[in-house]
């Protein structure tokens, strides 16, 4: 997955944090829970400028029935 973030001013590491999470939201990972949610805050001069999240079970599951459905099923 891509995106575009506009800023005013230069962005690096320190303005970025991501927080892995759980389908449920839980952001700490055990032996039988997967972190599927990506959320991805990113700062400009101290002011959020960017709060997404990707849930990446369901961009996996848009792309099996994008082939189903290119396939008739």
């Amino acid at each position: 997955m891509q995106f575009i973030v506009e800023t005013e001013g230069e962005i690096t590491s320190e303005n970025v944090e991501i927080i892995w999470m759980t389908i449920g939201g839980n952001t700490e990972q055990t032996a039988d829970n997967d972190r599927i949610i990506a959320e991805i805050k990113i700062c400009d001069n101290d002011e959020l400028i960017c709060d997404i999240k990707i849930n990446f079970a369901k961009k996996a599951f848009d792309a099996i029935e994008d082939v189903l459905e290119s396939n008739g099923m």
